[in-house]
């Protein structure tokens, strides 16, 4: 913001010598000795000239203008509206220029008190002073833009591309509003034009890439997103591309890790950002552990907090607190007025079961940053260990200051503790007042089962697994249910969310939600099931186990006959259409089927292997001929040697049983689209 209004004022400032000479703009020393404190960047200094100005001068709109940047920039926009008011009445009204600049500044103003009316209000007002002023132009396109206007956007944009047919603006407008009407051809056709007139700016590169995307052409689109963040390494602003960038689709993730991992080795000079970029991906799909491995490859080359951040955050995720306490400790080491890394030092400790440290060090927080709400976070620290009253102390704290969802739950939840149930129940009841969503961060299922709605919560649990599928919310599931004492449903909810990659057996060990489980032999094998996967997993990291390879998605279309699935996969190069079966053992053929493959050369005389019996999908055993098939492909997807049985029938169908679905990875069925999804591991090109 303060860069933006910089180089506003800097344009009002020294705009148009001509103008100069026809207006008489201000000349007295207060006014310019604040011209030229701002100028060189200091606001307060120029905010008491601009005042003592207004003692002296107090109609010196030139003056309020000023001023009105000033307070927006310091986002006191009651104050800047104020200033915006009187600059407006009080400036000349043939100052074009200016006029037109406050009503801008206005029209941002209402913005930023999410007025919409008002500022678009302003910007038409401003245009019909000054029809062909650009700045006004995109910024109500943009407005445009933003409600779904795109007929009236695309107007806007359109007249900037008349006024100046060399503005990339006008085109990156355009193309953003054929975007959103899914006119994706259309739409790159505009962000190639941007880019014939400006081929060193990034922002035509981001949003080719998501047009591209939104094409399913993920090579293009991974070009375009590299060519992107290269060129933001010497931009001020490059917010758009980081957005961009972080929320590519997981299908393009394959070919951005890859060209990432190009880039790094050609560009040793900045492999560094190189490799942050690739972990920061890895991150936001959470896959924490490779996140982990190029993040470590940048800090080796660049050590500095932020990098050192993200590796805590990561190791965090995934259960290895000390290593996540080593790393959070150095980025404190490296730059000590980032807070939040010592808040986020207190949650490490805390999901590694140190209680007592992380209340220490959210307290050190908290005297640090008293208007900050940690006190949620501290006193749920404070419930594991025992301390019912500080925790009530500091959840209410917090929901003075702010009233958050899990602090009104976990206070009520100490109220049910001691026996103030009318306490318990008022901040249920408060909390369906304003938990009206049913989103990853709601708590009003709990809310629902303790005022004796039992089927409502669980409607509103199904609707926020609906909304957000993430571990945490099948734990918060899991937790609802126990408290049911559905233990069946909350055992398999704690499953999902356990395979879905949730770590924090502290917590589970100290959560009271869970008590209703814990006696079942079916419950301590199931955590120390996860607990052991979760310790050879992380020991495969420490080894360096597994690192050339990337999790990927390919999708295979089928076609549905009454229950049955079918899909094309080729036999050693021929083409044909199997049932998706998961009862059946290996690949079964027909004898007729077999019979055309050895005749045409599909199968060889040595993949004859001879016979062996077979599990039908019915359930029976056959004895049939075992056949080594020496390729089956899926799509892109292709296995090398596969058993395949041929049935003595003329009739048997044609099965894609265990031999081929155990090889492929992890399946999932989309009915909705008819696709069946295979996650896999895919090796990065070198």
């Amino acid at each position: 913001m303060k860069k933006i209004i910089l180089i506003l004022f800097l344009a009002m400032a020294f705009a148009g010598a001509q103008a100069q000479k026809e207006i008489k703009r201000p000349d007295t020393y207060n006014y310019q000795r604040g011209l030229e404190a701002f100028g060189e960047g200091k606001p307060d200094e120029a905010l008491d000239y601009f005042t003592k100005e207004l003692d002296d001068h107090p109609e010196n709109g030139y003056a309020h203008y000023n001023i009105s940047v000033i307070r927006f920039d310091n986002e006191e926009y009651g104050l800047a509206l104020s200033e915006a008011d009187k600059a407006m009445r009080y400036l000349p009204k043939k100052d074009k220029v200016w006029v037109s600049a406050t009503y801008k500044l206005r029209a941002e103003i209402y913005l930023a008190l999410e007025d919409t009316t008002k500022a678009m209000a302003d910007f038409d007002a401003g245009l019909k002073r000054d029809p062909d002023n650009k700045s006004l132009l995109q910024d109500r396109g943009q407005l445009y833009y933003e409600l779904g206007k795109y007929d009236k956007s695309d107007a806007d944009f359109r007249k900037i591309t008349e006024i100046d047919p060399g503005s990339h603006i006008g085109y990156i407008g355009l193309g953003r509003n054929l975007n959103n009407r899914k006119q994706f051809d259309s739409a790159i056709e505009m962000y190639n034009q941007a880019i014939k007139l400006d081929a060193n700016w990034s922002q035509p590169y981001t949003y080719r890439a998501e047009a591209y995307w939104n094409q399913k052409k993920y090579r293009e689109g991974a070009d375009d997103m590299i060519k992107s963040l290269e060129l933001t390494f010497n931009e001020q602003s490059s917010g758009r591309t980081w957005h961009t960038f972080i929320y590519a689709p997981k299908e393009a993730l394959p070919d951005l890790i890859t060209k990432l991992k190009v880039k790094a080795e050609i560009d040793p000079a900045n492999a560094y950002k190189w490799n942050y970029y690739t972990a920061t991906a890895f991150e936001m799909k959470d896959d924490y552990r490779k996140a982990i491995g190029f993040y470590l490859k940048s800090y080796e080359k660049n050590e500095n907090a932020l990098t050192a951040f993200r590796l805590a955050d990561c190791y965090d995720e995934i259960g290895m607190y000390d290593e996540a306490l080593d790393y959070i400790n150095k980025a404190i080491g490296l730059d000590s007025t980032r807070y939040r890394y010592l808040a986020t030092k207190a949650f490490i400790e805390y999901h590694a079961g140190r209680h007592k440290e992380a209340i220490a060090d959210m307290t050190t927080y908290l005297r640090q940053n008293p208007e900050s709400n940690g006190y949620a976070l501290r006193g749920q620290f404070k419930v594991d260990t025992g301390d019912i009253d500080g925790a009530i102390d500091d959840y209410t704290t917090s929901i003075a200051m702010e009233p958050l969802f899990f602090a009104l739950t976990g206070r009520a939840a100490l109220y049910l503790k001691k026996g103030e149930n009318d306490k318990a129940m008022e901040d249920y009841r408060y909390l369906l007042q304003i938990d009206t969503v049913p989103e990853g961060d709601s708590e009003a299922h709990f809310a629902l089962l303790h005022l004796g709605r039992r089927d409502e919560a669980k409607a509103w649990m199904d609707k926020v697994l609906d909304s957000d599928n993430s571990a945490g919310n099948y734990y918060d599931a899991a937790c609802l249910y126990s408290l049911m004492d559905d233990k069946d449903k909350a055992l398999s909810f704690l499953r999902t969310a356990l395979e879905k990659g949730f770590v924090r057996f502290n917590h589970i060990g100290y959560d009271s939600d869970l008590d209703n489980l814990r006696s079942m032999p079916e419950f301590k094998s199931l955590i120390e099931k996860y607990e052991d996967k979760l310790k050879q997993e992380n020991q495969s990291l420490i080894s360096g186990e597994d690192s050339d390879y990337i999790e990927a998605t390919e999708e295979i279309p089928f076609t549905k006959e009454g229950n049955v699935y079918k899909i094309k996969c080729s036999i050693n190069g021929l083409p044909l259409y199997f049932i998706f079966d998961t009862g059946a053992s290996d690949i079964s053929l027909s004898n007729v089927e077999a019979s055309f493959m050895l005749k045409n050369g599909y199968i060889k005389s040595q993949d004859v292997a001879g016979r062996k019996n077979y599990l039908t999908a019915s359930g029976e055993i056959v004895e049939g001929t075992n056949v080594n098939i020496r390729e089956v492909s899926l799509g892109k997807l292709s296995l090398k040697d596969v058993q395949a049985s041929v049935q003595n029938n003329q009739n048997a169908p044609l099965l894609l049983g265990q031999s081929v679905l155990n090889r492929l990875g992890k399946i999932e069925i989309d009915n909705s689209r008819h696709v069946l999804k295979v996650t896999y591991k895919e090796k990065l090109k070198k």
